[in-house]
């Protein structure tokens, strides 16, 4: 029994969510458009080893919309020599207008 449930942990992967790249950004009234990237073990240390993470943020509606487009996608191995990718895309509300906002009537 003891040699079966070892067995059965050592063949289960932990892969990262998005969710763990998400949720902090979804704290942010202002959005910087661009690039990012880095690995777990900056924000999860010893957690998810090998995997990598990018989001970008984007403005697809123009630069005068609120919304703004989070891409994320994370890279590791996963296993012996396995590739795992996932991605997702949303949408996330600025409070702050941008810069070349300006309201009616004034």
């Amino acid at each position: 029994m003891t040699r079966g449930l070892s067995a059965a942990r050592s063949i289960q992967q932990r892969e990262p969510d998005i969710g763990l790249i998400l949720a902090p950004l979804s704290t942010n009234k202002v959005f910087e458009v661009g690039t990012y990237s880095g690995d777990f073990e900056d924000l999860y240390p010893g957690i998810y080893p090998g995997y990598q993470w990018t989001y970008d943020i984007s403005q697809p509606f123009g630069e005068t919309n609120p919304l703004y487009q989070v891409t994320v996608v994370i890279v590791g191995t996963t296993g012996k020599r396995k590739t795992s990718q996932t991605s997702a895309s949303v949408l996330m509300y600025s409070q702050q207008p941008p810069s070349n906002f300006r309201r009616l009537g004034r």
